[in-house]
């Protein structure tokens, strides 16, 4: 099988606008020829790739001897002092809805979100020529971040001891349409610590209280054409929510005349990363609802 990294052979230069009503190409203009990129060493399959970045690592699994404080009742989540329900969006993908935690004081439970979720990718990308100053995405907009959820594979996107949960969103048919395993929960345990202190002043006496750092975590993955995003909103005992968000998969390229970096004269809006290619400048802007 030939190469898969269809991102990075890119075609240059050519422009075409499309009449959506007519279904017709009402305008074509090919601008200049430059060598397509060859996209050698660009290979992404784990039995493809070869060293320095191959063969994959063995990890070691993370597993819980005792009992895990997560409680699950349909899509409601109860774990340490937090409660909240599991929602999925075919825009949003994973939302949390009603996350509160227990007062100890008052003895109830404060309501700290209504909702929570990823309301918007922005990516605007910094080329001014004819072909690419156009491009400016918004991926759960345009695209759905939900509609394009994958589905997690156990052991690497999450680790053995997570609880995973279907998608659901009304398909174009106002079928529902499943998305199996679109989200895991799972405790996470860095090896870290909360707080420790010990105690040997006292005569006689000594103590030793060590408090680990737990916490949970709930995560998505979405795949928007040639990135992959990550998105983990983790939960503390402190009572506080942290949103992770990860950014990989393959960068967007453009194939230009040069082959070192010594040969670019002009302003390219980018950088080299290989012969005849261009990696374009961007932004990703993350916003929250």
């Amino acid at each position: 099988m030939g190469r898969l990294n269809m991102y990075l052979r890119p075609i240059e230069g050519i422009s075409i606008a499309v009449d959506l009503e007519e279904m017709k190409i009402s305008q074509y203009t090919d601008r200049f020829v430059v060598p397509m990129p060859k996209a050698e060493g660009t290979e992404y399959r784990a039995s493809m790739v070869t060293p320095p970045f191959g063969p994959r690592l063995n990890g070691a699994p993370a597993s819980q001897p005792g009992k895990t404080g997560l409680k699950i009742d349909g899509n409601t989540v109860r774990w340490a002092n937090w409660r909240f329900h599991l929602g999925f969006d075919v825009r949003a993908g994973a939302v949390i809805f009603l996350a509160s935690i227990y007062d100890s004081e008052k003895r109830k439970y404060r309501q700290v979100m209504y909702r929570g979720f990823i309301s918007e990718l922005f990516i605007p990308y910094q080329d001014t020529t004819e072909e690419w100053y156009q491009l400016t995405y918004f991926d759960c907009g345009e695209f759905g971040c939900g509609l394009l959820a994958v589905s997690l594979e156990p052991l690497n996107d999450c680790p053995a001891n997570a609880v995973f949960f279907d998608g659901y969103y009304a398909g174009q048919d106002v079928k529902p349409v499943k998305v199996e395993d679109a989200m895991c929960i799972f405790e996470r345990h860095p090896g870290d610590i909360t707080w420790r202190h010990t105690e040997a002043e006292i005569p006689n006496v000594e103590i030793r209280e060590v408090r680990p750092e737990v916490s949970l975590v709930v995560r998505m993955f979405t795949t928007v054409g040639n990135y992959d995003y990550v998105f983990d909103w983790e939960f503390k005992p402190s009572g506080s929510i942290k949103l992770g968000v990860g950014l990989t998969g393959v960068l967007e390229v453009k194939a230009v005349p040069y082959t070192h970096t010594d040969q670019i004269k002009e302003q390219v809006y980018g950088t080299l990363v290989s012969d005849n290619t261009i990696g374009v400048h961007h932004d990703h802007f993350i916003t929250l609802s």
